[in-house]
């Protein structure tokens, strides 16, 4: 879950820490405020699945989604959002976790807490169900960082954070019950149909930014709501 230019947490095998798993793509460092320093040990409840909002909203121009990425991977975007201009985008943006769908950034009282990951990839795969490979991915990505979001070198996946990382998807692991399978995980690797989900910088231009002719992993697999009409069309 990195904010803007790393390659996210997508890769997260059952024997082998996430891989480029950070907090540069999964949430601004105040949003992290309960983890269990560089030990997972700490106490964690995922937020409930909500469905994706659609994509192609163009509610942000390209400016826009670029400041938005700049100060969310900075940790303030308070200026940003002070600015009439900018309301539409971050209405976009940025959803409160009790809605009925979430948009790429949930918050929670008008924090950032985690990044929708998950809502990516059940939109281009098709499944916006509660045990979805999205639902999973959003649940495991947020306990990685509950628990190792406090390692001194969580932003650059470091080592400490690799390690307990990897020590949170041992059979003992606090994370391990929210584990991918490999047909999961295989979505959002090289070549799969989420591959555009592992980083906000990858997907959020495609969800509230101008609209794009190409904007997914393998193609567009719809519009991300509810019984949408499928967007721009598959391969």
């Amino acid at each position: 879950m990195d904010a803007g230019a790393g390659d996210g947490a997508a890769d997260v095998g059952e024997d082998s820490a996430p891989a480029d798993v950070g907090l540069a793509d999964s949430a601004p460092p105040v949003a992290d405020s309960s983890g269990g320093g560089c030990t997972p040990n700490a106490t964690f409840t995922p937020y409930p699945w909500k469905p994706p909002t659609p994509l192609h909203q163009a509610a942000c121009n390209a400016q826009q989604v670029a400041s938005y990425l700049t100060c969310f991977q900075f940790g303030d975007c308070a200026p940003f959002k002070g600015e009439v201009q900018n309301a539409g985008c971050v209405a976009c943006i940025e959803t409160d976790v009790g809605a009925p769908a979430h948009g790429p950034v949930i918050t929670v009282g008008g924090a950032i807490q985690e990044v929708n990951f998950g809502g990516c990839q059940a939109t281009f795969d098709g499944d916006r169900s509660a045990s979805s490979c999205g639902a999973r991915f959003d649940d495991l990505e947020s306990c990685i960082v509950n628990e190792c979001g406090d390692c001194l070198d969580a932003f650059e996946d470091g080592p400490e954070f690799q390690a307990c990382a990897k020590a949170s998807l041992t059979p003992a692991g606090p994370c391990t019950k929210y584990d991918e399978s490999a047909t999961c995980s295989a979505e959002t690797g090289p070549g799969g149909v989420a591959a555009s989900c592992t980083t906000i910088g990858s997907f959020l231009p495609a969800w509230c930014g101008p609209v794009q002719t190409d904007a997914g992993g393998e193609g567009d697999g719809g519009d991300g709501g509810d019984g949408g009409d499928g967007g721009d069309g598959g391969e």
